[in-house]
């Protein structure tokens, strides 16, 4: 009697490093030097030239817990190239198992949101500000990163480009009029360039896409985050954090 073992994995995208998916002149080592940059490989290894290296600067979270939707954070941090494709941020929780990933990572959800000023809150897109903002999408750079997109929002050419499907689950559209507005200020390392979008532009700019990639996002298949006021003692005094490496994935939070 044959008996055949069938082994099944989950194969999550690469980070997604802009230009180097595509021919570039750059030499092995080279791009090995730009990945170690790129990927914040000095933030946990140690180098014999760090002091000539150039690290990225991490993401400001201070204001996280408003700026990002709670689910999409607490995914991302359980799963990140599952919930964002092409992201250089590290799967921090591959080692625990599911439960204790979810665990985690609502634990430091929670966290980031209590640091926060302000709420998270959703708001309604205008047509008409999704149309200028379709507009602008195709004429101020931003196809130059990002897939061009048909009168329906679908991607006409996927490959190599940023993908914009998590948008819709991600932010909000004040937050991400905001982002668009000023890149830099949340993301001081950031690869997207500042447009020099004026506030309506950016409001536009942020409708149409919350629009059109809405078809692109996932929805969450982790049960209701809990309510903080009851959560907050739970991290430390139930042990949801054995891993202290879980709080590493913070400083690439994105």
């Amino acid at each position: 009697m044959l008996i055949m073992l069938v082994h099944t994995t989950t194969v999550f995208a690469a980070p997604l490093v802009l230009g180097l998916s595509t021919k570039h002149p750059l030499s092995e080592p080279q791009v090995g030097e730009l990945l170690i940059s790129e990927l914040r490989c000095a933030a946990c290894h140690n180098r014999k030239d760090a002091s000539q290296a150039q690290e990225r600067q991490a993401p400001d979270l201070s204001d996280v817990g408003s700026r990002v939707s709670p689910d999409f954070l607490r995914r991302f941090i359980a799963s990140p190239s599952n919930s964002h494709s092409g992201t250089t941020m590290p799967d921090m929780l591959a080692a625990e198992t599911a439960d204790e990933r979810n665990k985690i990572a609502e634990a430091i959800t929670l966290f980031l949101i209590a640091q926060s000023p302000g709420k998270f809150q959703r708001e309604a897109i205008r047509e008409q500000e999704a149309t200028a903002g379709k507009a602008l999408f195709h004429s101020v750079g931003c196809v130059a990163c990002h897939s061009p997109r048909d009168d329906n929002g679908k991607v006409i050419s996927p490959g190599g480009e940023i993908e914009l499907g998590h948008i819709p689950s991600k932010y909000s559209l004040s937050s991400l009029s905001d982002f668009l507005f000023q890149p830099l200020r949340v993301r001081p390392s950031g690869r997207m360039p500042d447009m020099k979008l004026t506030p309506v532009e950016a409001k536009a700019v942020a409708s149409y896409l919350m629009m059109a990639s809405a078809m692109e996002s996932t929805s969450s298949s982790l049960p209701p985050i809990r309510n903080i006021a009851v959560s907050m003692r739970y991290p430390c005094s139930q042990g949801l954090l054995p891993n202290t490496m879980a709080f590493i994935a913070l400083c690439f939070l994105v």
